[in-house]
């Protein structure tokens, strides 16, 4: 299986995924879109649907998150 992204447009990515059998017949190609948030715009998110933030890293071995980070890993709860 592999991505090839198609369009970046107002944090939005558009993208395909193929997945293929071995000697690389295609079998079927998904075309998907997904939405990312940045730090601000995930905590309104959050808040609005009720939840407090109780931890954030910026990658799976609980680093802070930096302008560089690749993740935004949020631990949220509703009190």
């Amino acid at each position: 299986m592999w991505h090839e992204v198609e369009a970046v447009a107002d944090g939005v990515v558009t993208f395909t995924g193929t997945t293929a059998d071995p000697d690389g017949t295609v079998l079927r190609v998904d075309r998907a879109s997904l939405r990312f948030l940045d730090v601000l715009a995930l905590d309104a998110c959050l808040a609005e649907a009720g939840f407090e933030i109780e931890a954030r890293y910026g990658d799976w071995q609980r680093g802070p998150v930096t302008p560089v980070s690749q993740e935004i890993i949020t631990i949220a709860r509703r009190p």
